[in-house]
């Protein structure tokens, strides 16, 4: 018997209208599809990444900070470590916490 909650094709739809949703600008529908996926599949870096997506989108800034601690999650793909990192400064940023955003500076300038 397989280990997997939903087979392939049940897992491809449920990304697919996490996604549908994102682009369409709902973000609160996005984000609780991403919560659900991340539920069933708890190291999955995109429905993660949607979700510190959907909560920038919704001005939780609080939950940006909260879903994005641990950046080296997204190590492996430069691209997306950049842009969670991005999204983590502007969360500080507009919390009023400018020593985080000058500390992630230094992370961006690394590379």
């Amino acid at each position: 018997m397989s280990d997997e909650i939903l087979d392939n094709d049940k897992k491809e739809s449920l990304k697919v209208l996490i996604y549908f949703y994102l682009n369409i600008g709902r973000y609160d529908s996005a984000y609780r599809g991403a919560r659900a996926y991340c539920a069933l599949y708890k190291d999955d870096i995109w429905a993660l990444g949607i979700m510190i997506i959907c909560a920038s989108n919704l001005q939780d800034y609080a939950q940006v900070i909260k879903l994005s601690d641990n950046l080296d999650k997204f190590a492996q793909n430069k691209a997306r470590y950049k842009s969670i990192l991005l999204l983590r400064m502007q969360a500080f940023m507009k919390m009023g916490q400018d020593d985080k955003v000058k500390e992630l500076q230094l992370l961006l300038d690394k590379d």
